[in-house]
């Protein structure tokens, strides 16, 4: 039991980005687009990409043509290959709840191009605008809530 106790637990990923919004009070302010709006605008501007912050299980089961997949929890480690692209970014994920955060993470590392998709691509999908659907594994959910059935021989 004095083992548990000892142990180091990491530090969340974004920790410094919350202890930043804590003591001012406030997050970056973010710049909200609609899909049709993020399809548009990467369609005719190269420098934009869709930056889709959800996890790798989640992309390989749906995601966006040529869109980037930078899971959240890496995002922090990837901040300087994306600074030095000089690209803007569009950033997404399942439904608009990690987006912000993401974005936020990328505003205050000096990336100042960053637009939020609302929605997510959840709301992408019921706009009717294309998505590229793969072999992703059972997600964590179906997993947990017993609708997942497993067979033994």
């Amino acid at each position: 039991m004095r083992n548990m106790r000892a142990k180091v637990i990491p530090k969340p990923f974004n920790i410094d980005n919350i202890i930043r919004v804590n003591r001012e009070g406030k997050a970056t302010s973010l710049e909200m687009i609609s899909p049709r709006e993020a399809f548009e605008l990467v369609k005719k501007d190269p420098q934009t990409k869709l930056l889709d912050v959800r996890s790798t299980l989640e992309f390989n089961q749906v995601h966006i043509e040529d869109s980037i997949n930078i899971p959240i929890d890496t995002l922090s480690s990837r901040i300087g290959e994306l600074s030095q692209s000089k690209q803007n970014y569009i950033v997404f994920c399942l439904a608009g709840n990690r987006s912000p955060m993401a974005a936020d993470m990328l505003m205050q590392s000096g990336i100042n191009k960053v637009k939020v998709m609302e929605g997510g691509i959840a709301r992408w999908q019921r706009e009717k605008l294309a998505v590229i659907k793969g072999q992703g594994g059972m997600s964590l959910e179906r997993q947990a809530d017993g609708s997942a059935h497993l067979a033994f021989l």
